[in-house]
């Protein structure tokens, strides 16, 4: 089912919580909704699913209106939420509660197979309230599943749950998708949201500000919220020259853009290769730089460099730290093409 919103807008009393949201999502594809507490992922998935009305604005399933059915569209979604309630009773009848209601006594015979798609088969008969909260989301889950819905909204799956669960939920959620189903999530995991996001919509303050695939979203932010929020440490102000060179104090860095005026300059930290001595190649930045810190994150370890007053920030594994033979106080050149640097104008 293909969802559209036209100028969607969602005001609480004088609150105004989503404005002129126009989105499409499509079937096939998980669709991405990322951005800070508050900026109205949790509202917009509630209107998508038809839970509350809009202020504002109109929504299309299918190319025609809610109101036309709206139960019947309400029955070809489901809603998974961040904190689901159990019922009283086994996983089983939490599982099949919903069908009896509905007296889909015919869906019932795929209510095992749902069990075993989130890993729960061998629990049908335990008591839903003796769960963990990971088992308890993936049931949820189940619950969604065994009607099969043609849209399943997920709002935050796998927050505060156990790596097993975790793993589970991230390996089921493409898997949907390729079942031609509109998968839409709401998430704060950047792993995540870069892992599905064949199409990403940044929320700020109720607006998107910013949409794209994961590429577009974490490489080339187009503003500082988003730069902020992706995780890009390199953050610099200046101005471009005209010559595609943005300024910084008197630091020069070669970038792809054209134009002048001021902006932000953006730059992934794994973006940068460093070096003993100078390099040729097609890359147009190689500065000179003095190691002032060194940071285990686990996956990588975090440099941190002084290009005059500059402060560069570059990720590198530990085998490449060792080789290096990086310390603090060490001389250290920082390698980087143009086109890695984002430029955003003011």
């Amino acid at each position: 089912m293909q969802i559209q919103t036209i100028n969607l807008t969602k005001k609480f009393v004088h609150l105004t919580v989503l404005e002129k949201i126009n989105i499409t999502l499509n079937p096939g594809i998980v669709t991405v909704f990322i951005g800070p507490n508050g900026a109205g992922k949790t509202t917009l998935l509630r209107l998508l699913d038809l839970l509350i009305p809009p202020t504002e604005g109109e929504i299309l399933y299918n190319g025609k209106p809610a109101n036309i059915n709206k139960l019947l569209i309400r029955r070809k979604m489901g809603f998974v939420p961040q904190n689901p309630i159990m019922f009283t009773g086994t996983v089983w009848d939490n599982l099949t509660y919903g069908l009896k209601v509905r007296k889909m006594t015919e869906v019932e015979k795929n209510a095992d197979k749902v069990l075993s798609l989130v890993n729960l088969e061998k629990m049908r008969s335990q008591p839903a309230g003796t769960l963990s909260g990971g088992e308890k989301q993936r049931l949820a889950i189940a619950r969604v599943l065994v009607y099969d819905p043609e849209v399943i909204f997920f709002d935050e799956p796998t927050a505060n749950l156990d790596p097993l669960s975790t793993a589970i939920i991230e390996e089921l959620i493409p898997q949907l998708a390729k079942e031609n189903k509109t998968i839409v999530l709401a998430t704060h995991n950047l792993w995540q949201a870069r892992r599905y996001g064949e199409q990403i919509y940044f929320l700020s303050q109720g607006k998107i500000i910013q949409q794209g695939n994961g590429e577009k979203i974490f490489r080339q932010p187009e503003s500082l919220t988003v730069a902020e929020f992706t995780g890009i440490t390199n953050i610099w102000h200046g101005y471009i020259d005209g010559q595609s060179n943005f300024i910084i104090g008197k630091i020069k860095i070669a970038v792809a853009a054209e134009g002048e005026g001021q902006g932000y300059a953006f730059l992934r930290a794994e973006e940068i290769l460093l070096a003993r001595e100078p390099v040729h190649s097609s890359a147009r930045n190689c500065l000179l730089a003095e190691i002032s810190r060194t940071r285990d994150l686990g996956y990588a370890v975090e440099i941190t460099a002084q290009v005059g007053d500059l402060e560069v920030y570059a990720l590198i594994t530990r085998n490449s730290l060792e080789e290096l033979a990086l310390t603090v106080g060490k001389k250290i050149y920082l390698v980087f093409k143009a086109t890695s640097v984002h430029i955003s104008p003011l």
